[in-house]
């Protein structure tokens, strides 16, 4: 997946995945590259469950470790509200707010 200069907003928030900043209200995270393109894979796909496979090609182009992936989701988590997203036991995870592109 290609990063552009489009902004996605969603729940209070806005991504722009080439720069890889999260902001809600006032806050901004820094995100990486990869976990720009995790939480950008699950915007865009939502609310179809996203596999470790489907994160480790958004992420990493397929070549990530299991622990790389975990980090990342668990980043990705802890920046968001836990209502934006749902982990589905045995299949992966789900991104569940609306979303929108913002330019």
């Amino acid at each position: 997946m290609r990063l552009g200069t489009l902004v996605y907003g969603f729940g209070g928030f806005q991504l722009d995945p080439a720069s890889g900043w999260l902001t809600h209200g006032q806050e901004r995270v820094r995100l990486s590259q990869a976990q720009a393109r995790i939480l950008l894979h699950l915007i865009v796909n939502g609310p179809h469950v996203a596999s470790r496979f489907d994160l480790s090609e958004a992420g990493w182009g397929g070549t990530a470790s299991d622990d790389s992936i975990e980090k990342a989701i668990q980043h990705v988590r802890n920046a968001l509200k836990p209502q934006d997203r749902q982990r589905v036991l045995r299949s992966g995870i789900r991104f569940r707010t609306s979303r929108r592109r913002l330019n």
